[in-house]
């Protein structure tokens, strides 16, 4: 049975966080979601740090939406820094942007995102954005079991036998 894949969504603006857990409702989607507020949150949750320590409330987010513009940090930068992370790898980064433009498109595929997002206007295009996400991505698409690629400690306890 497949693992059932954690969201993660980070922007500044409280008004886009709360419009995209209404979208994603109205999806009808049942994955966790995490609603991270600005850059220094994505640093905090991807580490397992502060409130984000327990992995067990806070799995690491196998698809990570991330508001192309923030203060901090922007959703490139943001991008860059998880992507230079060898644990963070298989994260699956899609970046939403009010902004088509083809500098901007080419320059979020050249730091790493899986997929670059104008931003829908509305709860309705968004929520069919997100169902769409969804389908391609938990359904049409295989997700790794693991997104935290870490080499795993063995077990002393552990014997090979031939």
């Amino acid at each position: 049975m497949k693992p059932t894949p954690t969201f993660a969504y980070a922007d500044d603006r409280e008004d886009d966080l709360h419009l995209f857990k209404m979208a994603f409702d109205r999806a009808g989607l049942t994955n966790p979601l995490v609603l991270l507020h600005g850059s220094q949150e994505v640093h905090a949750y991807l580490q397992g740090v502060e409130q984000f320590a327990n992995r067990a409330l806070y799995p690491l987010p196998s698809i990570l939406f991330l508001d192309y513009k923030m203060p901090e940090s922007n959703g490139i930068q943001l991008t860059r820094w998880v992507r230079a992370r060898p644990q963070f790898k298989k994260v699956v980064i899609l970046l939403f942007s009010g902004s088509g433009q083809q500098e901007d498109v080419e320059t979020a595929y050249a730091a790493g995102v899986n997929a670059y997002i104008v931003k829908p206007q509305g709860m309705f295009r968004l929520s069919t954005v997100l169902q769409t996400v969804h389908s391609f991505w938990c359904d049409m698409a295989s997700l790794p079991h693991s997104i935290d690629d870490r080499p795993k400690r063995r077990s002393t306890t552990e014997s090979f036998s031939p």
